[in-house]
C-alpha cells in the first residue's frame, strides 16, 4: 500500500510565486487538504470494507464445503437405501416366481 503526502508548503509557495495573495493561497491549500484527507480516508474505508468482505467470503466458502459434504453423505445414504430396496424387491419377486412355478406343477 502506497501513501501519498500532500506538500502544502510547496503548493502555497507556488501559488504565491504565481501572484496569489498569501491568505488566498493558504485558503486554497486548506480546502485541498480537506478534500485530500476525505479521499484518503474513503480509500482506507474501502480497503477495510474489502477486507471484511473477503473474510465473509471465506466463511461462506467454508460453510459451502460443509454443505457439500452433508449432501454427499445424504446422497450415499439414499443410494444405499435404494440398493437395499431394489435387492429386497428383486428377492421377493424371485420368491414369488418360484412359488408360482411350484404351484403350477
Amino acid at each position: 500500500m502506497t501513501s501519498t503526502v500532500l506538500d502544502t508548503f510547496t503548493y502555497v509557495k507556488k501559488l504565491e510565486t504565481a501572484g496569489v495573495p498569501s491568505k488566498q493561497a493558504e485558503a486554497h491549500i486548506g480546502l485541498i487538504a480537506k478534500i485530500f484527507q476525505k479521499a484518503t480516508s474513503s480509500r482506507q474505508a474501502m480497503r477495510e470494507t474489502e477486507s471484511k468482505i473477503e473474510i465473509q467470503l471465506k466463511d461462506i466458502e467454508i460453510k459451502l464445503k460443509g454443505l457439500e459434504l452433508k449432501i454427499e453423505k445424504v446422497k450415499a445414504a439414499l443410494n444405499a437405501q435404494m440398493a437395499k430396496w431394489v435387492l429386497s424387491t428383486a428377492t421377493a419377486q424371485t420368491a414369488l416366481i418360484i412359488l408360482y412355478i411350484r404351484f403350477l406343477h
